[in-house]
């Protein structure tokens, strides 16, 4: 009877050890996996700097009847490299507070981007702002920070009261 017992415990403590290994592992590989598809802000940081996402097209949208804008939104260009700095030097903030506190102008570039066969569309304003379409209803809502207001021409920055 007693030797049962002791067999029994010991098979407990090994399972247990076996669960533990698996738990640690499954772990370990969630850390060092890569990012199975774009969820969240971080996820797009991640992928941009494991240069796993790519920038499939850039289109530019100018509509404004203003001329000096008109003028300013013709001359601002984007390359691949400025739309990844602009997108990891960013500040994620509601939908509320990009449209109440910051400037939108009339110029912005579309931008498609890929990751793992998924497209992605990326909307940049020439004021700052952008908006980061993972799918029609999970948007992020993005505002340049210091590190990445150089590269727009109209940097509005946040509406003075």
């Amino acid at each position: 009877m007693m030797l049962s017992r002791i067999r029994q415990r010991g098979r407990a403590q090994v399972l247990g050890i076996k669960n533990s290994i698996i738990l640690i592992s499954i772990v370990v590989i969630a850390c060092y996996a890569d990012v199975k598809s774009i969820i969240t802000y971080e996820d797009i940081c991640k992928t941009i700097k494991a240069k796993q996402l790519e920038v499939k097209s850039l289109k530019k949208n100018n509509d404004t009847e203003d001329e000096v804008q008109a003028e300013e939104c013709k001359n601002w260009q984007l390359n691949a490299s400025q739309v990844f700095e602009i997108l990891v030097n960013s500040k994620e903030v509601t939908a509320e507070e990009q449209n109440i506190k910051y400037y939108n102008l009339p110029c912005e570039i579309l931008v498609n981007l890929e990751y793992k066969k998924n497209l992605y569309k990326y909307i940049i304003n020439a004021s700052g702002t952008s908006v980061f379409y993972i799918t029609a209803t999970n948007v992020i809502y993005l505002i340049c920070t210091e590190k990445c207001k150089k590269i727009f021409n109209l940097y509005m920055g946040e509406v003075e009261d």
